[in-house]
C-alpha cells in the first residue's frame, strides 16, 4: 500500500480549494500575513474609504489603530470583533465604518497558503 506524504495530502486540498475559488497565496512569514490582511482589508473597504476622500489604502497609522483594536485577544473575543464594524479614524480626522467581513458573501475573498 504506497503512503501519501502530509506534503502531497496538503497539496490535493490546496487543488480542491483553489477548484472551488480560493485563491492561492504565496506566505512565509508574520510580516507577510500582516501585508496581505491590510491589503485585503481595504480591498474589502475600498468604496468606504474612497467616499471620505481617501486612497483604497491605510496608512501605517491607520493600520496600527485596526490592529491594536484585533491584536492580543482570545478567540471568543477576535471572532466576535471580526463580525462587528469598526470605527477607525483617519489620519485626516474623518471616521469610517471598517467591515472585517462582508455580508455579502460573493464580497470576500477566500484564500489558501501552505
Amino acid at each position: 500500500m504506497a503512503r501519501t506524504s502530509e506534503y502531497e495530502i496538503e497539496n490535493i486540498f490546496i487543488d480542491r480549494l483553489e477548484g472551488i475559488g480560493y485563491e492561492y497565496i504565496d506566505i512565509n512569514t508574520y510580516d507577510d500575513v500582516l501585508s496581505n490582511f491590510r491589503n485585503q482589508l481595504a480591498r474589502l473597504n475600498e468604496k468606504k474609504l474612497k467616499e471620505k476622500g481617501h486612497d483604497a489604502s491605510f496608512s501605517d497609522n491607520e493600520f496600527n489603530r485596526i490592529m491594536i483594536h484585533i491584536d492580543n485577544k482570545s478567540v471568543y473575543e477576535s471572532a466576535k470583533i471580526l463580525r462587528d464594524k469598526y470605527v477607525l479614524q483617519l489620519d485626516n480626522g474623518e471616521t469610517v465604518y471598517i467591515d472585517f467581513f462582508s455580508p455579502n458573501i460573493d464580497q470576500n475573498k477566500y484564500q489558501v497558503a501552505h
